[in-house]
């Protein structure tokens, strides 16, 4: 409680301090710990504090938020990525085993034909 009350304040020192020197600082309130846990404890209390603080900031609304948890997750390919022959089996097996696709694809070429026709 004593590090988020700290952490919560923009100009706290703790904000500066390494992990060592922040158990050190206080030795009657964080001796009881196990200084590895100590550690992993004030990284990851910092780093959400960063997180909730920058989540409700003016600047942060103006722009979309960015997820740390998401950054390690892999870049699906886009289509344009496939070698056409790839998009088309890609497709086709989509439309395998989505059961109405290949009717709604139908109808929608038919409708997109019939609109060019008309532009003519």
């Amino acid at each position: 409680a004593f590090l988020r009350k700290e952490l919560l304040q923009k100009d706290s020192v703790y904000w500066t301090l390494t992990p060592k020197a922040a158990y050190t600082s206080k030795p009657e309130l964080f001796s009881p710990f196990k200084y590895e846990n100590f550690v992993t404890n004030f990284r990851n209390l910092k780093r959400s504090i960063k997180c909730e603080v920058e989540a409700i900031s003016p600047v942060s609304a103006a722009s979309p938020h960015r997820s740390t948890t998401n950054a390690k997750k892999k870049k699906r390919a886009a289509p344009s990525d496939l070698e056409p022959d790839q998009s088309a089996a890609k497709i086709a097996a989509v439309e395998e085993s989505v059961p109405g696709a290949a009717a709604v694809k139908e109808s929608t070429s038919i409708d997109i034909d019939a609109e060019m026709m008309l532009d003519l």
